[in-house]
């Protein structure tokens, strides 16, 4: 739900070329705002998978990077481990 909310809100800042215009530095702002939103719901998506980390900054981390990739990589992502 909250790479969505990312790719929603990147999309209505920068537009639908939002891709082809930004390209050199967009993937970095919407990493930086995956970040941002798992850091602050103190999400980690490893930990739930039973994989926590020794510190839980790490976590929320790499859960942010995952869901700043898109919803459809989040999507790619649950169902290769549901299987």
């Amino acid at each position: 739900m909250l790479a969505i909310l990312v790719e929603g809100t990147i999309t209505h800042l920068f537009g639908e070329s939002s891709e082809e215009t930004y390209k050199p530095w967009i993937r970095y702002v919407t990493l930086g705002f995956g970040i941002l939103v798992a850091v602050a719901y103190q999400l980690d998506i490893l930990a739930a998978l039973g994989l926590p980390a020794v510190y839980p900054l790490i976590g929320w981390i790499a859960t942010g990077l995952i869901i700043g990739r898109g919803s459809n990589y989040v999507n790619d992502f649950v169902s290769k481990l549901r299987t």
